[in-house]
């Protein structure tokens, strides 16, 4: 199946012409909902599980990375809700006792973070949350005197705009003489992670993996509206209330903008990016596919010959996507 861009169907609109408060704006009154739209609509979580369970147990396959006389120490760079570390750790829990810390800039996540976790923490693991913004220096002084067995970051790098060397420098610096960093986002044509890696001689790999969103199929007057005079969200709501799916697809196309309201768009550049969606997914059978890569960050002094064999596992792995 042909893989898709995001920003080929958003980037005739400058960076900007986002305002930062409209931004923000949208994510405390939008992300939530747009976020569980998004993923009941795609593949995301099912195929990014799938991918880490698959590192899991080619680790486990090669006796690296679970040690049973203490607990694996997990660093979860912007967990979010917690929704897919408590599947991460429900995989784990298995194998080894954990000693989990996440963290995330946003408070509300981190109170959802706090239920989704508690449930999964087995007696003799401990699950520790805390709000802080991993762009900020300070953060990252707060754990000089920790060493992590596993660092993951997953769906969260593309907050980070610049300063990616440093950003990766700090995670080996945290990192066990056997432990490993895990990096998954969206590349779009743009692998900032791993080009930051490699500029430093960081020990890294990059493998890929398919996400798909099958996306609700709606009436054309509904992409009019949005294309033309969307309204406020509640408002085009009620007008297409006999059409439940137009909700939950406007708020997929404002996710993928990234995260802003297309209300407050310009009027040229909102017609010619919901326009573009009409005509990608009438042509593609409401189908979005796309490709996501799982930075590899190992140790310093990691034993290539175990790396070069869990890349090559990995690759068969998810050739099979």
């Amino acid at each position: 199946m042909k893989c898709h861009d995001h920003s080929a169907l958003r980037g005739h609109i400058p960076p900007e012409t986002f305002d930062v408060q409209e931004r923000e704006r949208w994510r405390q009154t939008r992300y939530l909902e747009a976020l569980a739209e998004h993923h009941r609509h795609s593949t995301d979580r099912s195929d990014l599980l799938h991918a880490i369970g698959a590192l899991f147990e080619a680790l486990e396959q090669l006796g690296r990375g679970f040690r049973q006389s203490a607990p694996t120490a997990i660093l979860d760079v912007g967990c979010g809700n917690g929704e897919v570390a408590s599947r991460l750790l429900r995989m784990l829990s298995a194998r080894c006792a954990i000693d989990y810390l996440g963290m995330d800039i946003d408070a509300r996540m981190l109170k959802e973070a706090r239920s989704h976790l508690m449930a999964q923490t087995p007696t003799g693991s401990r699950a520790v949350l805390r709000l802080a913004d991993y762009r900020d220096r300070t953060c990252w002084d707060a754990l000089a005197d920790h060493a992590f067995d596993f660092v993951w970051m997953v769906h969260s790098g593309y907050y980070l705009s610049h300063g990616h060397t440093a950003f990766l420098q700090r995670l080996s610096s945290l990192l066990t003489p056997d432990g490993l960093a895990v990096l998954i986002h969206n590349p779009e044509g743009n692998a900032p992670f791993l080009a930051a890696a490699r500029t430093v001689d960081l020990q890294c790999d990059a493998l890929r993996f398919r996400r798909e969103i099958v996306v609700p199929t709606i009436s054309p007057a509904v992409y009019e509206a949005m294309a033309t005079d969307p309204e406020d969200l509640d408002a085009f709501s009620r007008t297409f209330q006999a059409t439940p799916a137009a909700r939950a697809l406007r708020l997929m196309l404002e996710f993928y903008l990234p995260e802003y309201p297309l209300e407050a768009l310009p009027a040229d550049a909102r017609s010619t990016y919901v326009r573009q969606w009409q005509h990608h997914l009438a042509s593609e059978q409401n189908r979005f596919s796309n490709q996501h890569e799982m930075v590899l960050l190992w140790a310093r002094g990691y034993p290539h010959e175990t790396r070069k064999q869990l890349v090559t596992t990995l690759r068969g792995v998810l050739a099979h996507e």
